[in-house]
């Protein structure tokens, strides 16, 4: 996580983020994260997820179309944690920072673990190919929210200049980047 981001969250953002979601902030337990701030939780007993994602990282725009993508996914009988609104019935609160905002998101609790090598079986991976298989299929026919489709191009159009054969130049085509060449 950018040293910038981290110099801003404090004890007052992780409790107003607590607020909108009805969490005690004194028993969340801080989780690893890469890129956002992650807390377990709990909600009336029931187990859960706090994520902190700063502005400088990810839109709010784009945070909540992800949101609404992955309760379109459980709602269509995929296996993947819900995201659970707050008491005003958003999908993400946006808190004001030093710069920019820190933008909350609860999810429910997934159970279960990383597979061991010993669980690393032909069945495993055909179980996750389906699981693939039919995200794909729901992810053709989903309709946003908001006319918001994210790239990775977005974060980081270097990204694309390290692939592209000598003398081309990645340029922005629509909402993707590609190749000129």
């Amino acid at each position: 996580m950018e040293q910038a981001i981290r110099d801003q969250f404090n004890p007052s953002i992780l409790e107003q983020a607590a607020s909108h979601y009805g969490l005690d902030a004194g028993s969340l337990e801080e989780l690893d994260g890469f890129e956002s701030f992650i807390f377990q939780a709990r909600q009336n007993g029931t187990p859960r997820i706090l994520r902190l994602s700063h502005s400088l990282r990810r839109t709010e725009e784009h945070i909540l179309g992800e949101a609404d993508f992955i309760n379109t996914l459980r709602d269509n009988g995929l296996s993947v944690p819900r995201v659970i609104p707050s008491r005003h019935g958003r999908l993400a609160e946006s808190i004001p920072a030093a710069n920019g905002r820190f933008i909350a998101v609860l999810f429910e609790f997934a159970r279960g673990s990383h597979p061991q090598k010993a669980d690393r079986t032909p069945e495993l991976h055909e179980a996750m190919g389906r699981y693939m298989g039919e995200m794909h299929r729901l992810s053709k026919r989903y309709q946003p929210i908001r006319r918001y489709r994210f790239s990775i191009f977005d974060e980081s159009p270097e990204f694309l200049e390290t692939f592209l054969p000598a003398g081309e130049t990645a340029r922005r085509c629509r909402s993707a980047v590609v190749g000129d060449g």
